[in-house]
């Protein structure tokens, strides 16, 4: 085997890392923010193991005293940075991160002048451009409208991966990506078989919901007023009761 790896793979969030070369020794792993858990729960001694480098592209909060808050959810993510195993790069490392490493960013941006960086991904895939990797997967990234986390910020930040993944393959590097990734996918050819009879029939399908939910909302707003209704009958009664017949029970005393 080479001294040099000249594969590559990328991870994020999604359930198709599942499908990355984690026991494959050929392939390096950029693994990024709080993901060290996914990393552990395949083998525990990866992250010690010499294939991984790690990637905390964001600034430290200094404001809020919450030091990397944004890119991560695990509560552990800053003892585990100070802890970590493998190189990190950072924008500006630190001794209190013993393995940070600054990210080439000059360097990077020499070699990719559109800057069109928007995400921690589209870094990673950057720097494996500029240092040569053959081969560049991409695992668990889907950059999806609907994200892991609902309403997504990876929708806007999806274009910026397409364009780099563009330029490797451009650059004759093999780029993987799984099947069920979203990445690179579209539901027709424009102009060829753009005339999709399930697409019809999914939007006649909406137009039924869409007159159900008006019914449906009809009838709770009815059924709201009925309730209405009936609770202010029975203020009413519980006040006449109150103040003209008081008492505990049906005997008045």
């Amino acid at each position: 085997m080479p001294d040099r790896r000249t594969k590559v793979a990328i991870f994020g969030f999604t359930q198709h890392n599942f499908f990355g070369p984690w026991a494959d020794d050929s392939w390096e792993l950029f693994g990024l923010n709080d993901l060290y858990h996914i990393f552990n729960a395949h083998d525990p001694k990866l992250l010690a193991s010499g294939r991984v480098r790690w990637f905390q592209l964001h600034q430290e909060d200094a404001i809020n005293g919450q030091a990397f808050a944004t890119g991560a959810r695990a509560p552990d993510h800053v003892r585990w940075l100070q802890q970590a195993p493998c190189p990190v790069y950072m924008w500006h490392p630190k001794p209190e991160y013993p393995t940070s490493v600054a990210y080439p960013l000059l360097q990077v941006l020499d070699a990719f002048p559109r800057r069109y960086f928007n995400n921690s991904i589209s870094w990673q895939i950057a720097l494996a451009i500029l240092e040569g990797f053959q081969t560049i997967g991409l695992f668990g990234v889907d950059m999806a409208l609907d994200g892991v986390h609902g309403e997504s910020e990876y929708s806007w930040q999806r274009p910026s991966v397409e364009y780099f993944i563009g330029i490797a393959e451009g650059r004759g590097i093999e780029v993987v990506i799984p099947e069920e990734s979203e990445l690179l996918r579209c539901g027709y050819l424009y102009g060829w078989d753009n005339v999709s009879i399930l697409r019809q029939k999914m939007l006649a399908r909406l137009q039924q919901l869409d007159a159900q939910e008006v019914e449906t909302v009809n009838q709770y707003e009815a059924v709201k007023r009925q309730l209405y209704e009936v609770r202010g009958a029975k203020q009413k009664t519980q006040w006449v009761l109150r103040n003209y017949m008081p008492g505990d029970g049906p005997v008045q005393d």
